[in-house]
């Protein structure tokens, strides 16, 4: 994942599952933070962070948002003139544990120059419609390029993008730590001691779209069916399934 920003993006999942098994390379991302494209974000009058052509009609998620080296976009804003608008939104995904720490993070930082900041918790989807709308200004943790994809193909050319602030990040699908499966291809075998269900996040998510028409084919798992819901949802299955003792996969 490389950890973009984005303004008008785990990781709670990935640090939930910190004690289990990584089964297996579903993709890698990349969190950005991004921020809705209108004329003064265009003018650079947001928090003094200039425009950047990647928000432009017809950006693709591989072409334009993904490419980039976590740092590379700061710059120093001491000349820059103060904000007219000291009042901002930043946006958190539900269940997405680097997504309220960046969030807040950058909330002291803004609060020391000025600034009077607000979070707000969404799922991913109504997050991204937020930000393209202008009811959020800038979300810190867009996961690219399979997971999110799907979010900027479709409000990309009203979103500017800010740059990553990490690049490396692994989504798998994973498993309690002393579960019998210890690779993707195991589930095929031992399915049946996770009642043959995979529990995953939103539907509209393009790790859930591959993990559906690519991986599970790939590996002959036609006893494993994937259940979608949203992270927060995803994450209260594993919940509930370690503290009875019972064996749990997830993406």
């Amino acid at each position: 994942m490389d950890g973009r920003w984005m303004m008008s993006h785990g990781v709670a999942d990935m640090a939930f599952l910190a004690g289990l098994i990584g089964l297996g390379l579903a993709g890698c991302s990349g969190t950005a933070g991004v921020y809705n494209s209108g004329d003064e974000a265009a003018n650079g009058s947001r928090s003094g962070v200039e425009a950047t052509p990647e928000a432009h009609a017809g950006a693709t998620p591989d072409q334009k948002w993904t490419h980039c080296t976590p740092g590379a976009r700061s710059k120093d804003i001491t000349a820059m003139k103060p904000d007219t608008n000291t009042s901002l939104t930043i946006g958190a995904f539900n269940g997405w544990d680097e997504s309220w720490a960046t969030a807040g993070l950058i909330k002291q930082v803004l609060k020391k120059d000025g600034y009077t900041v607000t979070i707000k918790g969404f799922d991913a989807g109504v997050g991204y419609q937020a930000t393209a709308g202008g009811d959020i200004d800038i979300i810190t943790d867009s996961w690219l390029p399979v997971t999110q994809a799907g979010y900027i193909r479709k409000y990309g050319p009203k979103l500017e993008n800010l740059g990553c602030w990490y690049d490396n990040a692994k989504l798998t699908i994973a498993v309690n730590k002393n579960s019998p499966a210890h690779s993707i291809a195991d589930l095929k075998k031992t399915g049946s001691a996770y009642g043959n269900v995979i529990y995953s996040i939103e539907p509209g998510a393009e790790m859930t779209k591959t993990i559906a028409h690519q991986t599970l084919p790939m590996y002959g798992l036609s006893n494993i069916t994937l259940k979608t819901s949203s992270t927060p949802a995803m994450l209260a299955q594993l919940q509930k399934a370690t503290k009875a003792g019972n064996p749990c996969t997830l993406r």
